[in-house]
């Protein structure tokens, strides 16, 4: 398998983790309020609890669902509180690296995520030493283009003056 064929096998593998994660956060009240209704109406339909007896374990089941669908609401806000946070500084990395500071690099804690954020803080730190890299060895490789044209340009002088001596020689 190359490369980019395994890269890419990782990064479903990473999406589909997340898909789970959050289905799971999603559907679990769900569940567990369609348990609690069901409970109770089986128990009700029986005549097992008396209507007080319902009404109460309605309530809980009620105050329950509400104490879970919070915690879940909660939990979602802090993963993506975490994912934007980390993308943010990844831009303003990418941003301050566009003006022309190839001295940036993604914070740690970015780089150390194993998520997505984490991948592209890791790549986009890899392409600004790329970059860096690359500017200088165009600099070093411009310098020796300088050098060769003023050496270019002593032996053009030198020939003209050559050429200037051979012609008034042959004049006189």
């Amino acid at each position: 398998m190359g490369k980019k064929a395994e890269v890419k096998q990782k990064a479903k593998k990473r999406f589909f983790t997340l898909k789970v994660k959050m289905l799971i956060v999603a559907i679990v009240p769900a569940v567990v309020a369609m348990a609690a209704a069901m409970v109770v109406g089986a128990l009700s339909l029986k005549g097992k609890i008396s209507d007080q007896e319902m009404q109460t374990l309605v309530k809980y089941f009620a105050i329950l669902t509400i104490i879970l669908i919070v915690l879940v609401t909660i939990s979602i806000r802090l993963t993506l509180w975490g994912f934007v946070n980390s993308l943010n500084r990844t831009i303003k990395v990418l941003d301050s690296a566009a003006e022309g500071n190839l001295t940036v690099m993604a914070q740690p804690k970015d780089t150390a995520r194993k998520d997505e954020t984490g991948t592209l803080a890791r790549h986009t730190n890899a392409v600004i030493k790329s970059l860096a890299k690359v500017i200088a060895k165009v600099g070093s490789t411009s310098d020796v283009i300088v050098a060769a044209s003023e050496k270019l340009d002593k032996m053009t002088d030198q020939t003209s003056n050559a050429s200037d001596d051979v012609a008034r020689s042959m004049s006189d």
